[in-house]
Protein backbone atom coordinates (compact mmCIF):
# COMPACT_ATOMS: atom_id res chain seq x y z
CA UNK A 1 0.00 0.00 0.00
CA UNK A 2 0.98 3.65 -0.68
CA UNK A 3 3.22 2.65 -4.15
CA UNK A 4 1.72 2.94 -7.10
CA UNK A 5 1.89 0.56 -10.13
CA UNK A 6 3.85 0.62 -12.92
CA UNK A 7 0.15 1.10 -15.26
CA UNK A 8 -0.58 3.67 -12.05
CA UNK A 9 2.44 5.84 -13.58
CA UNK A 10 1.33 5.00 -17.12
CA UNK A 11 -1.81 6.57 -16.52
CA UNK A 12 -1.36 9.22 -14.45
CA UNK A 13 1.54 10.67 -17.19
CA UNK A 14 -1.01 10.05 -20.05
CA UNK A 15 -3.67 11.92 -18.31
CA UNK A 16 -1.00 14.80 -18.01
CA UNK A 17 -0.14 14.55 -21.23
CA UNK A 18 -3.52 14.77 -23.21
CA UNK A 19 -4.22 18.05 -20.72
CA UNK A 20 -1.31 19.56 -21.74
CA UNK A 21 -2.08 18.54 -25.53
CA UNK A 22 -5.99 20.46 -25.09
CA UNK A 23 -3.94 23.48 -23.54
CA UNK A 24 -1.60 23.47 -26.48
CA UNK A 25 -4.02 23.00 -28.85
CA UNK A 26 -6.45 25.78 -27.54
CA UNK A 27 -3.55 27.71 -26.89
CA UNK A 28 -2.87 27.29 -31.16
CA UNK A 29 -6.48 26.95 -32.24
CA UNK A 30 -7.83 30.94 -30.68
CA UNK A 31 -5.36 33.14 -32.66
CA UNK A 32 -5.80 31.18 -35.78
CA UNK A 33 -9.53 31.44 -34.80
CA UNK A 34 -9.93 35.44 -34.76
CA UNK A 35 -7.00 35.66 -37.77
CA UNK A 36 -9.49 33.52 -40.02
CA UNK A 37 -12.62 35.64 -38.53
CA UNK A 38 -10.98 38.98 -39.40
CA UNK A 39 -10.13 37.62 -42.89
CA UNK A 40 -14.07 37.13 -43.31
CA UNK A 41 -13.95 33.70 -43.13
CA UNK A 42 -15.69 31.08 -40.37
CA UNK A 43 -13.28 30.48 -37.03
CA UNK A 44 -14.35 26.85 -37.65
CA UNK A 45 -11.45 26.41 -40.33
CA UNK A 46 -8.52 26.78 -38.10
CA UNK A 47 -8.96 23.29 -36.67
CA UNK A 48 -8.19 21.76 -39.93
CA UNK A 49 -4.60 23.62 -39.69
CA UNK A 50 -3.73 20.26 -37.15
CA UNK A 51 -4.53 18.42 -40.56
CA UNK A 52 -1.11 17.58 -42.31
CA UNK A 53 -1.86 18.03 -45.97
CA UNK A 54 -5.02 20.04 -45.37
CA UNK A 55 -3.12 22.92 -43.34
CA UNK A 56 -0.39 23.43 -46.75
CA UNK A 57 -3.55 23.60 -49.07
CA UNK A 58 -5.40 25.88 -46.42
CA UNK A 59 -2.29 27.95 -46.27
CA UNK A 60 -2.45 28.38 -49.99
CA UNK A 61 -6.14 29.33 -49.64
CA UNK A 62 -6.24 31.77 -47.51
CA UNK A 63 -2.82 33.78 -48.74
CA UNK A 64 -4.36 34.02 -52.69
CA UNK A 65 -8.49 34.04 -52.48
CA UNK A 66 -10.00 37.26 -52.17
CA UNK A 67 -10.75 38.08 -48.13
CA UNK A 68 -14.40 38.75 -47.74
CA UNK A 69 -13.40 41.64 -44.98
CA UNK A 70 -11.61 43.46 -47.47
CA UNK A 71 -13.98 43.08 -50.08
CA UNK A 72 -16.82 44.37 -46.98
CA UNK A 73 -14.48 47.04 -46.34
CA UNK A 74 -13.65 48.30 -49.92
CA UNK A 75 -17.44 48.08 -50.75
CA UNK A 76 -17.90 50.82 -47.38
CA UNK A 77 -15.32 53.04 -48.80
CA UNK A 78 -16.45 53.73 -52.66
CA UNK A 79 -20.16 53.91 -51.32
CA UNK A 80 -18.80 56.87 -49.29
CA UNK A 81 -19.68 60.22 -50.02
CA UNK A 82 -18.28 63.23 -49.47
CA UNK A 83 -20.27 66.23 -49.82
Amino acid sequence: MGELSTWHWVLIITLWHSILFVIMAVLAIWPIWRIVGRAGYRGAWSPLLFVPIVNIILLYVFAFARWPALADRRERITTFDIP
